[in-house]
Formats: structure tokens, sequence, C-alpha cells
């Protein structure tokens, strides 16, 4: 394995799409997902009417500006949970630790990836942060053929968007926009989640479990949806290996 092509793992990984056949390939067409954060342009009052500089602190936090779908998958999206679930395995089954949301947490503050308690330079009502900042996600529905599967990819804050430190030298847990994210490691990440899936994807059944234990809102259908994307007629076209 060369690597040095680790950060087109997602690239290299979802074009395996194509061999989940239904009539056609069984991701196109496409889905779409809304990333969530978006809707507080259209569900708060006080983005109603707002100017375009108040608007575009939320485009800038949570917005995809069009990368979230299953077609991107072939591209720059990746599969959400099967992503975090090959990590945790790969990175702490293996070491005894427990399974559980907080050890995904974990592994990608370990990447520097933030998840602020607030933005110190946000104006109107704080946004809530279902993921660490700049990994926008959203569901891809459709329904013939039945898919379901939650996509995501990085948005701008990732590595615009920077912590903030007290007096006494340690992160408040405030961040402000505009600051660069000097912790930002997305080639580590990239290398990591590559070296994971090639090798949880061996064991595709035991992949699917971590997903359902670490996400128990998973619904039925995306771990249908996971399951075409793990089997082994789409492992066996993975181009890496």
């Amino acid at each position: 394995m060369d690597r040095k092509s680790a950060p087109l793992f997602i690239t290299l990984l979802v074009a395996t799409l194509a061999g989940c056949q239904l009539p056609g390939r069984f991701m196109s067409g496409y889905a779409g997902a809304e990333p969530q954060g978006m809707e507080l342009l259209s569900e708060n009052d006080a983005f109603a009417g707002a100017p375009s500089s108040l608007r575009g602190q939320v485009r800038f936090v949570f917005d995809d500006f069009g990368s979230l779908d299953t077609d991107n998958l072939h591209r720059y999206g990746s599969p959400w949970k099967l992503v975090g679930a090959a990590l945790v395995r790969d990175r702490h089954a293996s070491e005894g630790a427990a399974i559980t949301r907080k050890t995904l947490d974990r592994i990608f503050e370990e990447y520097g990836f933030i998840r602020p308690t607030s933005v110190a330079n946000w104006v109107g009502p704080q946004p809530r942060f279902e993921r660490h900042m700049g990994m926008l996600a959203g569901a891809a529905k459709r329904g013939i053929p039945a898919v379901e599967i939650e996509v995501a990819n990085v948005g701008c804050a990732t590595c615009h968007a920077g912590p903030l430190f007290g007096s006494d030298g340690r992160p408040t847990g405030q961040v402000w926009l505009g600051l660069p994210n000097s912790s930002m490691d997305l080639g580590a990440y990239a290398d990591d989640a590559f070296v994971a899936l090639q090798r949880e994807l061996d064991t595709p059944d035991s992949l699917i479990a971590t997903v359902a234990v670490l996400f128990p809102e998973v619904s039925e259908r995306e771990l249908s949806t996971l399951r075409k994307f793990a089997s082994q007629s789409a492992v066996d076209q993975l181009v890496f290996r």
C-alpha cells in the first residue's frame, strides 16, 4: 500500500459503490443531504432577514457548498458512520477500550478537530454542535432504490476556526471564527481512516455491528445501505487492495 495516496482514500473507497448493483449503479442518481446546522437560517427568527454578514457566519460554519450527496461519495464525501466505526475498531477496540461515542470524539480531537462550548464572535443565538466543528454531515435518502446514508465532508471551519486560551494558557473551550486551527492534521486523519477502512472491511459484519453500537440512532435502512456498501463484492473492487 502506498500511504502517500492515503489522502485520496475517500475516492478510492467509495468508488466501490459501483459494485453494489441494482439496475444501474446502486448509489447513482443522486440523493442529496442538508448539512446539520443550516436549518438556523430558516428556523431561527434572529436570522430572518438578517444582513449577509450575519448569515455568512452560518454558511462559514455549516454550509457544505453542495458537497453532501451520494454522487460526491465517488469524489470527496465519506460515509460518516462507516468511517467512524472503522477508526474506533482499528484504534481502540484492539486495546480493550470500550466502544462508545466518547471514544470516537477522542479520536477526532487527536487530529485537532474542535467541539467548542461556544463561538466567541458568534452573532445571535449560539449554535449547537452535534459533532466537531467543520465536520459536516447530513442524511442522503432516496426511495427507489431504497438508500439512506449519512454523508460527511470537512468544511471551512475545520481549519479556519481556532481555539481561545485563558490567562493560564489553557484552552477555554471557545473558538473564534477566522483564527487558524494550528492543531489540525487532516493528513493524519486521511492516512488513518484509509488504513482503518482497509483493515476493517475484511470483517464487514463486525464493522456494521460496531456502527450499531456507536450510533444507536442509526436506521434499519441506513444499516442495510452500509451492509451493501461493505459487502465482499464491494471490497473486492478497492483499488488499493
